[in-house]
C-alpha cells in the first residue's frame, strides 16, 4: 500500500487501492497464524467501509447480525 500511495491522486484510485488491499488481505488471512491479527481489529470490515463509503460500525453490525442469524437457523 505504501508503494501505491504516491500514485493515488483521486478518490477513484483510492477506492481501487482499497479493493486491491482487501483482496490481498483476504488471501493472507487464509493462513490461521496471519488471521490471528483479526482478533484485534477487523481490517476487512474497515476496508469495506472505506470502499462502500459507509460507517465502519454499520459494516461490523451487519456482519454480526448475519452470524447471529446463521447460528439460530
Amino acid at each position: 500500500m505504501r508503494k501505491k500511495i504516491p500514485k493515488i491522486s483521486n478518490e477513484k484510485d483510492l477506492i481501487a487501492a482499497f479493493k486491491e488491499l482487501q483482496t490481498e488481505l483476504e488471501e493472507i488471512m487464509r493462513d490461521p497464524f496471519e488471521a490471528k491479527v483479526l482478533d484485534y481489529f477487523d481490517f476487512i470490515s474497515w476496508l469495506e467501509s472505506k470502499i462502500q463509503k459507509r460507517p465502519f460500525a454499520d459494516i461490523v453490525k451487519e456482519k454480526v447480525q448475519g452470524l447471529l442469524t446463521k447460528s439460530t437457523s
